[in-house]
Parts: C-alpha cells; structure tokens; sequence
C-alpha cells in the first residue's frame, strides 16, 4: 500500500526553519521552533518514536502533529534512517492553451514522474520519464520547480521506501496521448491548473507541486 509523504522545507526568518510531510494527506510538520497551527505539538527528545508517530497517520490514527526540536537537523536525519532512499524526477508539462497534463493512476489524480536510471542526469530522468508515462515525445525541459517525497511500503522486503522526486516545468505541443497502461496510468487529460487542484482524490506531494502556478 503506498503512503503520501512529502517534504518542503521553508527557512523562516531569524534562520526558523520547518519541514511539512504529507503521510496519508496528514501532515507531520518537523521544525525548530513552535508553529501557530491548531495542530497537537510535541517536542523531539531522544526517546520520541518517529516510526510510531509515521506508523499512527500511515494508519489514520492520527490526522496531523507537529514536532519541534531546537537540532532541526538531527531531527531531518533521524527520520530519513527509516527509510530506503530513492530518487526519481517528473514533470509538470504546459500545452499552448497553458493547461498542464494530468494523469489519474489506480484512482488518484497524479504528474508524471518516475526513478532515475543509472548513469541519467536528474533533467534527462523528467524528460525520459515523461515521455515513457504520457507519448509526448516533443519536450522543452525549461526551469526547475520544487523537490517533494513521498513513501511507500515494499512488502515483499517489508521496508519502507522515500522517493525524492525532482520536478521540472515543461512545455509540448504534441497532442497524441498514450497512457503507460503497465505502470497503472488508466487516463491522460489536459486541465487548467485550478482545475486540476479541484479533482478528488489528489495527493498532498503533487498540490505542492501545481500550486505555484495558479
């Protein structure tokens, strides 16, 4: 079963600093300070279980928490050591009308993204990734967006996994879509960024990443 998890770190003035994660579509909110959210708090100390805290909203437990340490670091680190690390890169494509390519995967509104292969550049991943999930094969790679994470259980090796997925705005006037049917992808759309925001079920991760443009 795969779990949102998404990561955006914001420096806040007076170098505060906040790292907002999506497990489920909750969020757990990591920072160096305290936040003035109608959210529970909590602050790390060395006893403070990460992995009960990730398990409970994995399980809809609980619904979003903040955890705040003065070593905002060794917070950061210490959750990442629960999981295997990988990285992938997407994109988010415009056409001539300035509508973006949506996706819906088993059931989810979603952007093109996937793992990088070895010896592949982070853009060149995007581009390939894209291309490979979509048809579109005419691509103009222009500036990089935001970096997001998202987990997911591999249960045949019972781990976790955190894929830190790159993005890149894109831009294509090809209007030939092929939906990658093997990697799940049931349709392809173009959709105007608000109307894209508006669809149900949307993962946390890939607001983020459409967001800006608004």
């Amino acid at each position: 079963m795969e779990h949102i998890f998404s990561i955006h770190t914001t420096q806040q003035p007076h170098n505060m600093q906040s790292l907002t994660i999506f497990i489920n579509n909750s969020p757990l909110i990591l920072a160096d300070y305290t936040l003035p959210l109608s959210l529970p708090a909590i602050e790390y100390q060395r006893h403070t279980s990460l992995l009960a805290i990730i398990a409970s909203l994995e399980q809809g437990d609980t619904k979003g928490l903040i955890i705040y340490a003065k070593n905002f670091n060794f917070l950061v680190e210490n959750l990442f050591s629960l999981y295997k690390i990988q990285t992938a890169a997407g994109g988010l494509v415009f056409n001539p009308e300035g509508k973006i390519l949506a996706m819906q995967r088993r059931g989810f509104w979603d952007l093109p993204k996937g793992k990088a292969e070895k010896g592949e550049s982070i853009q060149q991943t995007a581009v390939r990734e894209v291309q490979e999930e979509t048809g579109i094969q005419n691509i103009d790679l222009q500036k990089f967006i935001c970096t997001t994470y998202h987990s997911f259980m591999q249960a045949h090796k019972n781990r976790r996994v955190l894929k830190i997925s790159h993005w890149y705005q894109m831009y294509s006037s090809d209007t030939q879509l092929i939906p990658q049917t093997e990697e799940d992808i049931e349709a392809l759309e173009w959709l105007s960024p608000q109307d894209f925001l508006n669809k149900t079920p949307l993962y946390g991760n890939i607001k983020a990443v459409v967001q800006p443009f608004l």
